[in-house]
């Protein structure tokens, strides 16, 4: 975790700002709030343990809160199971106020860390 910069909490949106400087905004917004995002994807097979894209649906209020979220699409397969962790993290994501409630589907990309990849369980045999 990192402390906040002015840069973190100065206003994203301009007063007047065109629908697509504040779908933009909101996207800038939604990838820094993904920057932990590798933690829950540790844990899932190894096929899963590679950085992707995910588009992440979302509901906002004008206030920039997140009504509802959803996956609407995934680069990873069907084994990789990236709804509930994608779910457990736009739950907590906040956005600053819009114009007017907004639905709309954010591409997210999801990055790997330099933790070496690890199976989640490893078998050894010795043949002594």
């Amino acid at each position: 975790m990192r402390a906040l910069t002015e840069k973190d909490i100065a206003p994203a949106l301009a007063d007047g700002a065109t629908p697509w400087e504040i779908e933009q905004s909101i996207r800038v917004q939604a990838q820094r709030q993904a920057s932990t995002l590798h933690a829950c994807f540790d844990p899932m097979p190894l096929q899963c343990q590679r950085p992707g894209y995910v588009g992440v649906g979302l509901s906002l209020s004008k206030q920039g809160d997140v009504l509802s979220h959803w996956v609407s699409r995934s680069s990873y397969g069907p084994d990789c199971p990236v709804t509930e962790c994608m779910a457990k993290h736009a739950a907590r994501w906040f956005f600053e106020p819009v114009p007017e409630a907004m639905r709309l589907i954010l591409p997210i990309q999801v990055k790997r860390t330099n933790r070496p990849l690890q199976p989640s369980s490893v078998t050894i045999s010795a043949g002594l």
